[in-house]
């Protein structure tokens, strides 16, 4: 009667195969997911380096032929950077 109660009390421990069965199921769905999250993410990737990477290759060309308009652009966004934080400071002293 002894090795009875071990057996039912062995079995009540383990989860029921269909319990396991749904359990890998929904591991595998889990899985599944995460590898597809991935791939998209990869390919997200690899188009914003592109057009990065097309974006500089633009500015480049622009500036090699227009180098007047991009040393006098460069010039005036960095006297609005320089204004602008001297602006930003003196207010914070006063």
């Amino acid at each position: 009667m002894s090795n009875l109660n071990k057996n039912e009390m062995n079995s009540s421990k383990m989860p029921p195969l269909d319990l396991k069965s749904k359990i890998h199921a929904a591991q595998t769905k889990v899985e599944s997911y995460a590898h597809q999250v991935e791939d998209r993410i990869s390919e997200r990737t690899s188009q914003a380096m592109k057009k990065s990477s097309d974006y500089i290759e633009s500015t480049r060309q622009y500036v090699q032929e227009n180098p007047v308009k991009s040393i006098a652009a460069a010039a005036v966004a960095g006297l609005a950077a320089g204004s602008l934080g001297t602006y930003i400071l003196r207010r914070k002293k006063n």
